[in-house]
This record gives C-alpha cells, sequence and structure tokens, in this order.
C-alpha cells in the first residue's frame, strides 16, 4: 500500500485520451440538434472510442435480448446499437460522454447509419485485439506458418462461408496495416 500522496496522485492523475474516429457527413442522418438544442455545426464529428468493459458488454447483451425479441436480426442490431453506445465518449477525455450524446442508446440509431455503427463495433473490437493481453503476437514462426497455408494449402475450401467472409477482412486489416 503506497503513503497518501502517492494514492493521492494516482486518483488525481489523468487518464490517456481515447482514440478518436472522425464520422463523415455521410454517415449522419438529417440534421440533427446538439446537446442545447442548436443545429450540430456541418463537417465531420468527431468521437472518442473507449473499449468497453466486461460487465458492459453483458449489460448489452441483455438489454439486446429484452429489446430485440424473437429476431436474431434485430437482436444483433440491438447489441450493435448498445455496444457503439458504450463505447462512444468525449474526444478528450475517456471517463466523459459525448457531448452530443446524452443518451446514446436512444440518439445513436436516429443519428448515425447502420453502416457508420458497423464501422464503430468494427473499430472497438480492433481495438480490443491491439489492446488486449489475451492475444499474444504472431511469432515469426508462425507468421510463415500463415504465410505457407495461405500461398499452398487449400484452407479457404474449408472454412464455411461465413467464417471465409472474416478471413478475408482479417486479411484486409492486415493489408491495411502493412501499407
Amino acid at each position: 500500500m503506497g503513503t497518501y500522496r502517492q494514492l493521492t496522485a494516482k486518483r488525481n492523475e489523468v487518464a490517456a485520451p481515447p482514440a478518436q474516429l472522425k464520422i463523415n457527413n455521410a454517415e449522419i442522418c438529417g440534421d440533427y440538434k446538439t446537446i442545447t438544442g442548436e443545429p450540430r455545426p456541418k463537417g465531420d464529428l468527431i468521437v472518442g472510442i473507449r473499449i468497453p468493459t466486461e460487465a458492459d458488454d453483458h449489460q448489452s447483451r441483455k438489454a439486446a435480448e429484452d429489446k430485440g425479441g424473437d429476431s436474431i436480426r434485430e437482436y444483433n442490431r440491438q447489441l450493435v446499437i448498445l455496444h457503439c453506445a458504450r463505447a462512444i465518449c468525449d474526444p478528450n477525455d475517456i471517463s466523459k460522454c459525448h457531448p452530443d450524446f446524452t443518451m446514446p442508446d436512444q440518439q445513436l440509431p436516429l443519428v448515425l447509419t447502420s453502416s457508420c455503427l458497423d464501422r464503430i463495433f468494427d473499430y472497438v473490437e480492433r481495438l480490443r485485439i491491439e489492446q488486449s493481453p489475451v492475444f499474444p503476437e504472431a511469432t515469426d514462426q508462425e507468421l510463415a506458418e500463415l504465410g505457407h497455408l495461405i500461398c499452398t494449402a487449400n484452407c479457404l475450401d474449408e472454412l464455411t462461408s461465413a467464417r471465409e467472409v472474416r478471413f478475408r477482412k482479417l486479411c484486409r486489416f492486415l493489408l491495411d496495416q502493412i501499407q
């Protein structure tokens, strides 16, 4: 246990700024108003992105079950909305809500297009993988093995169509990171 001064200093430390994501004007539905009721300034919207906790994820799944009814499609839609609502924060402070979204779980589906919500959801998952100690880095040997499998084996033939799509998206992500 530390001294009072050490504990107080830790409590007063400012958290690292969140990752930021630019939302293009085309991804914003209509002309939503800011928290003060004024029209939002034209141009891109910058939001902070934080990684939701496991408790947030559990609450999102439970709420999606309650709102989604029997439809798998509606459950998935609600899950994306709730996940994004918990991830969006002030662009400069991870501990604060975004100033334009006081009730993000209700506002986001009205303000942002579904493709924008999907993009935010994917971005959060990428951040989760990048920052998680659960996902270790691939070794040089594993990278060589992956390259060999992709080049020589018919590894895509053995995947279901959904897994092949996911595999190709992950490959696209890797290519974007390399280039």
